[in-house]
Order: structure tokens, then C-alpha cells, then sequence
């Protein structure tokens, strides 16, 4: 088979030995749909009877197959924008749960658009907030595009195989990349849309979308290889002049300017329907690497045999219509260098809370951090080994909560000995961050401790019940990127009003990290209050 080969955001599949897919033999070009069906002159003419049509064509009603609101709620949206001066970025993508290689394509191809799109305007990517609507919600949520932004699509969420679609769209006249990526329910990468024509039907497959696009210039209307007015520019900015339009007698065919490595960019973007047609958006106008300023829909009749068995597959999962049933579970991982993060952090526990507040976490695909009193994981370590397990950081809060800075160093040592002992035996984990309880310390203390002392730059004040609206407010509207919120999951109406303080942080663009996350994995030492921004 053929290797996935990413080359910034664009995916070619290349074939990996031999001569490329499109090759065709006997000196015809299969991009070249005229040649390719026009015989040498001999010297005594005959008449042929017409060919019969070839089984593909400009199909503009053709839609990738729906998919149910269950398997949409299987995957999750993601978002990262940023703002240079007037312009904004804006970047989508779809994740299943837990880790996997579909989680970590998506997310490296989202990031090399987002720093190429920085780059273009004179600058480092840099996350921000309340720069565009945010990843709540279902999945890649239909928001009309703008100027350089990343967009993603389903196209298949059914059984045991999912696809994404993703559709970048630079500041014009740069050209557009649409690439659908399939995967298995476990998130195993399988491939881009080329993956679903089998390989020795691709120059096949490829003519036809030649030819398709070619006879739907004959017929009246706007011409498919041109931009209507008011639409983007043909231009594009991989090929040093314009392209000419191809005389309908020529012997050239709408893919002639593409380079034979970048070909497989004009199928990367094809979709199985339920019937076993497959639908190409094949870029018109392209350019040297494959990509256009526009795609032209061309639906390949099933009676054309091009599907490989994963095409196949995906027929028998349509014809089934299963919810997509994922294979990985737990917290996905967050890039807080790439995404606006925040982080959730509960004092006091464990609590006859606390169990609850994990499911709501676990719901919501959400990383946070307990800091946790010796005393109470002694009595409830089931609850703390949970916790661990599920993706969570641990803190030390000290044994019994007391002021530090009121004690002498013996006793302050033995408060963060002891829990971190306690810890340790219920869970399996060590902690590396401590929270002083009350927010009290001072030098001394950051010497006796000996780790990173977490406090808060975001204090909810949960702990005097000022009611639901005005927790809500505070953990929602005060946040900047890399705060560091604090609650206590010792009461009730601070956990009843986590699922509207995560729909409302994520509504204004943040994503969720532990304290040690918001750094990369490890706080530094000292004193910290809050993440890098």
C-alpha cells in the first residue's frame, strides 16, 4: 500500500516503490482525458460506433452520507484561534476519545495550518480566546468560514470506521486543501480518500474525474474551471503564471499543471455513498501541488468497480448503520502551546462529591486537578486510585489544613510527608505540585516544601456560596489563557454548576489541562499562579 505522506498541511499518498498510480502505459496520460480516448489515424478511416458514456459525472447535489446525532456525540470539537491585529485565525478539528493516531494527525495537520497562517501575517502562533465561536457542541459544527481558517467535516461515523474531512482555507487567492482521513474506531489511521479506490483502479478513477469535469465544460452554464463573480480568485499561488483554459479539442485535461508526485492530492478528498458511488471534490484550477481555489463534485458510478475493501467496508457499515463505536476511552491530550488552556483545580477532597464530579468530567472529556487532604484520602482511597486513573493530577493540600506559616518546620514537613505518603499508597502516584492551604507561605515554607507551591489567579470564592449565576461568572468570564481556577468539590452547588462552567469556557475558546499541563507536563519551582500566556 502507500505511505501518508504530510508535506504542511497537504497529504499526498505517493506509492511507495515502482512507477506513480496514474501511470497508465501505451503513452497516454490519464489526466489527459482527450488523448486518452482518441485512437491513432490509421490509413483506411472506419467508422466506430460512440463510446457509451463513462460512468462518472459533475454531480453538485451529491452529499457525503448523515450521520446520527449519537455517533456525532462520540467525537468531540476542538478549537484554537488567535487574532494579529484585524485578521483572525480560526482552526477546527474532531477527536475520538482518548489517544490515538487519528487524534494526533488531526491535530499536527491543524497546527501546521495555524502557524503557516501566523506566519503569513507576520507573526508566532499564539492561542487566544473570544476570537471565534467555541468548540462546544457536537463535532465539527457547520460555522461559516473565514478568511484563514481550518474547517472539519464528518463523513463517516459509523460502526467500527470513522472520517474526517478537513477543508483549509488560506486568505485568497491561496488555493484550498480538502483531505478526508479515515480511520478505524480504535483511531488507527488508514488513509486519506485515495485509500478508499483500489490501487490498481486509481489512474482509472482519475481519468474519469478528468473527463467528467472536462464534459460538464461542454454543456451551458458557467464553466466549471472558472469562479463565478463575487467568488474566489482562480489564481493560485503555486504556479508562476495563470493557467490557460483548455480547449475542449486539445489534448490537455484539467490536471495537466499537477506534478506526478502531488497527484494523489486530486482524490484525497473522495467519500463512499450508500449506493457504492464515490464522490470526489476534485480541486479545480490546481496548481503544481495539487490544490485549487475550488471543488467540483464528480460522483463515479458504482458500476465503474474502483472501490478497494476499504470502500467496501464502508458500504457494509452504511448498509448496516451502526453508531460509531469508539475503541479508545479516557482524556484526550491537550497542546496548551497550540490551544487557549485553562485549568480546573478542587480543594479539600476527597468528598461524598467527588465520585459524581469525575463522571461529569469524564462526560465532558475534561482534565482537572485535586489537590487533596491526607486525612480524607485515608478514608476514601478508592476515590483517589479513581481519580488517577481517569487522567487527573493529584496535589498535596496537606494532612489537616492547617496555616503553615503558624507551625514550625518539623510539623510543616510532617503534613506534606504524611500525604504524600497517603497518596502515594491509595493511588500508586506521587505527587509534584502542593497547595498551601489558605494560600499561606513564605519563603520558609517554599524551602520545606521543596516542590512548586500552586495557588490561583482565579479564586471562585465558592466556599461562602454566592449562588449559581455568580460562581458561573466568575469561572467562566475571569479567565485569561493558563489561569488556574479554584474550587472545592466540598460543595454541592460548585458541582452541580461544573457542566455550565465547561460549556461556557469552552464557549469563549478555551480547552481544559492539568496545572502540571499547562506547562508541558512539569510546574516550575516556586510560586505559581498560573500557566504561560
Amino acid at each position: 500500500m502507500c505511505a501518508l505522506v504530510m508535506a504542511s498541511v497537504v497529504l499526498a499518498l505517493t506509492a511507495c516503490s515502482g512507477p506513480p498510480f496514474w501511470a497508465d502505459g501505451g503513452g497516454l496520460d490519464p489526466l489527459d482525458p482527450v488523448a486518452a480516448s482518441t485512437a491513432p489515424p490509421t490509413s483506411t478511416p472506419t467508422v466506430e460506433p460512440p463510446p457509451p458514456p463513462l460512468p462518472a459525472r459533475v454531480d453538485r447535489k451529491a452529499v457525503a452520507p448523515a450521520i446520527s446525532d449519537a455517533s456525532r456525540a462520540v467525537l468531540q470539537s476542538r478549537l484554537a484561534a488567535m487574532k494579529v491585529g484585524d485578521a483572525s485565525i480560526a482552526v477546527r478539528w474532531a477527536t475520538l476519545p482518548g489517544e490515538n493516531a487519528l487524534n494526533a494527525l488531526l491535530a499536527s495537520r491543524a497546527r501546521a495550518a495555524a502557524d503557516a497562517f501566523a506566519a503569513s501575517l507576520g507573526a508566532a502562533w499564539a492561542p487566544g480566546v473570544d476570537v471565534a465561536p467555541g468548540g462546544t457542541g457536537a463535532a465539527c459544527p457547520s460555522i461559516a468560514s473565514a478568511p484563514r481558517t481550518v474547517g472539519c467535516e464528518l463523513v463517516l461515523a459509523h460502526g467500527d470506521l470513522v472520517g474526517v474531512r478537513t477543508v483549509t482555507e488560506p486568505a485568497e487567492p491561496e488555493p484550498v486543501t480538502r483531505t478526508a482521513i479515515y480511520a478505524d474506531a480504535a483511531g488507527n489511521v488508514i488513509g486519506d480518500g485515495t485509500a478508499l479506490i483500489d490501487p490498481s483502479r486509481r489512474a482509472y478513477a482519475l481519468m474519469l474525474v478528468a473527463q467528467a469535469i472536462v464534459d460538464a465544460e461542454k454543456t451551458p452554464g458557467p464553466p466549471i474551471g472558472k469562479v463565478p463573480r463575487g467568488s474566489r480568485p482562480t489564481a493560485t499561488s503555486a504556479a508562476p503564471t495563470p493557467l490557460p483554459e483548455p480547449a475542449p479539442t486539445a489534448p490537455t485535461g484539467p490536471f495537466v499543471a499537477v506534478l506526478p508526485e502531488n497527484r494523489g492530492v486530486l482524490l484525497a478528498d473522495a467519500v463512499v455513498l450508500a449506493s457504492g458511488d464515490l464522490l470526489v471534490h476534485a480541486p479545480t484550477a490546481p496548481g503544481a501541488d495539487g490544490r485549487g481555489t475550488r471543488a467540483v463534485p464528480v460522483l463515479i458510478d458504482a458500476e465503474a468497480d474502483i472501490l478497494s475493501d476499504l470502500g467496501e467496508r464502508i458500504v457494509a457499515a452504511l448498509d448496516a448503520d451502526a453508531v460509531l463505536a469508539p475503541q479508545t476511552a479516557g482524556l484526550t491530550a491537550v497542546d496548551c502551546g497550540f490551544v487557549a488552556c485553562v485549568a480546573l483545580t478542587f480543594d479539600d477532597g476527597p468528598t461524598g462529591l467527588t465520585d459524581g464530579l469525575l463522571d461529569t468530567l469524564g462526560a465532558a472529556n475534561v482534565r482537572a486537578t485535586f489537590y487533596l487532604q491526607g486525612g480524607y484520602v485515608e478514608n476514601r482511597p478508592a476515590t483517589v486510585l479513581r481519580t488517577a486513573q481517569l487522567g487527573h493530577e493529584l496535589g498535596n493540600h496537606t494532612w489537616a489544613h492547617p496555616a503553615l506559616t503558624t507551625l514550625p518546620d518539623p510539623d510543616v514537613v510532617d503534613q506534606i510527608a504524611r500525604t504524600q505518603a497517603a497518596i502515594a499508597a491509595a493511588s500508586g502516584v506521587v505527587p509534584t505540585t502542593m497547595r498551601p492551604p489558605y494560600g499561606d507561605y513564605d519563603d520558609r515554607i517554599v524551602a520545606l516544601v521543596g516542590m512548586p507551591l500552586v495557588t490561583w489567579d482565579i479564586d471562585t470564592k465558592d466556599w461562602a456560596d454566592p449562588g449559581r449565576a455568580l460562581l458561573v461568572e466568575r469561572a467562566v468570564g475571569g479567565p485569561d489563557r493558563g489561569s488556574i481556577v479554584l474550587m472545592h468539590d466540598t460543595h454541592e452547588s460548585t458541582v452541580a454548576a461544573v457542566p455550565e462552567i465547561i460549556t461556557g469556557l469552552r464557549g469563549r475558546g478555551f480547552d481544559f489541562a492539568s496545572v502540571s499541563g499547562l506547562f508541558g507536563g512539569a510546574a516550575p519551582g516556586g510560586r505559581v499562579t498560573h500557566g504561560p500566556r
